[in-house]
């Protein structure tokens, strides 16, 4: 046995030889040198984080390069985030964040909440103001579209759910009840909202969901904001949202919609999107009018610069409430960046 052990040994070492050299960290370095000088930042950087070996060989080639500030730094925090599923690019301070969705409860539930990892999320150019009858406007941050189309093109252990960015606030007055509803969904690109009423508290887009592709597995293709390989630019997948304002009063009491707010009754949100915002009190009480002399108002429209649909309505529900029903369709984009139109036309 004492003649046979160093055979086996020199075999073995042989053997793990061999399949190292069939590997990139198996390569010489005079090798891997040539190889890291046709390769990007990124790409350097990427494989010294892969093991020892190659941040060590990778470690003056690293230091040649200028380091990226700024969006620059975009590109290798793509990469990052792609194989880091509790974290994502932050487009404020770029760097990665952590979000596990534990911290779900405290931000997607509260329209002020952020945990103190995200505080730089509190820039009105990275988040959306969605004014309503209730007293506090909910804010819609750019994040949380990052983190819906990450579990959407690369499965359940990334990001968060649409169900998640879900929201629904309630109050109520001397004279009224208001409540605001937001939900989420993730619709075909270059498709519209369905835009018709739909009282389950859904909404639909034009085209299916089912047309889409399966989400994508993190072995099939990289978060690097590149998904055009499988969608172009106008077949991006983009988030949507549903957002719906009801207040309920007397039947009797309509003239309150268009007495402009009191302790009694709460005035109704001051504009439908960033454009629309003159003449939306005049709506409602042409719509007042309108019920006072018998007629079922209802208003639609569009807005020509960021396409939000609205519609406004006067529905009786029962034989004492009356319900002005203001619904608002909003596309955001696919969250590749913030200077993606879809989401700068939402600014106010």
């Amino acid at each position: 046995m004492q003649v046979v052990q160093p055979i086996r040994e020199a075999i073995f070492h042989y053997c793990i030889d061999k399949e190292q050299k069939r590997t990139l960290d198996g390569l010489p370095v005079e090798i891997l040198l040539l190889i890291s000088d046709l390769l990007s930042y990124e790409d350097i950087n990427c494989l010294s984080l892969s093991n020892s070996r190659l941040f060590t060989v990778l470690e003056r080639q690293r230091k040649k390069l200028r380091l990226p500030i700024g969006s620059d730094k975009v590109p290798i925090l793509r990469r990052l985030e792609h194989d880091l599923p509790d974290y994502f690019m932050c487009h404020c301070c770029f760097v990665l964040h952590k979000f596990d969705g534990s911290q779900c409860s405290t931000v997607l539930n509260s329209p002020y909440g952020w945990p103190d990892a995200i505080r730089c999320a509190d820039k009105l150019k990275h988040a959306i103001i969605i004014l309503g009858f209730s007293r506090t406007n909910y804010i819609f941050y750019f994040f949380y579209i990052q983190l819906a189309m990450k579990r959407f093109y690369h499965g359940p252990h990334f990001g968060i759910s649409t169900e998640s960015l879900s929201h629904t606030e309630v109050q109520e007055y001397d004279d009224s009840v208001t409540l605001f509803s937001l939900e989420a969904q993730i619709c075909p690109g270059g498709e519209r909202l369905s835009c018709s009423p739909t009282h389950s508290g859904l909404f639909t887009c034009q085209g299916s969901l089912e047309t889409l592709n399966p989400p994508i597995s993190s072995e099939e293709t990289q978060y690097s904001g590149e998904y055009l390989g499988r969608y172009t630019q106008s077949e991006l997948p983009n988030l949507c949202l549903r957002i719906q304002d009801i207040m309920l009063l007397a039947r009797n009491q309509p003239y309150l919609l268009s007495s402009g707010g009191t302790s009694f009754v709460p005035r109704p949100p001051s504009c439908i999107c960033a454009h629309l915002s003159p003449g939306v009190f005049s709506l409602i009480r042409q719509m007042v009018l309108s019920y006072t002399a018998g007629d079922r108002p209802i208003d639609y429209a569009t807005c020509d610069i960021c396409n939000t649909d609205y519609e406004l309505q006067l529905i009786e529900c029962n034989e004492y409430d009356l319900a002005l029903v203001i619904t608002r369709w909003m596309n955001l984009g696919p969250g590749l960046s913030l200077d993606n139109p879809q989401w700068q036309d939402h600014q106010l």
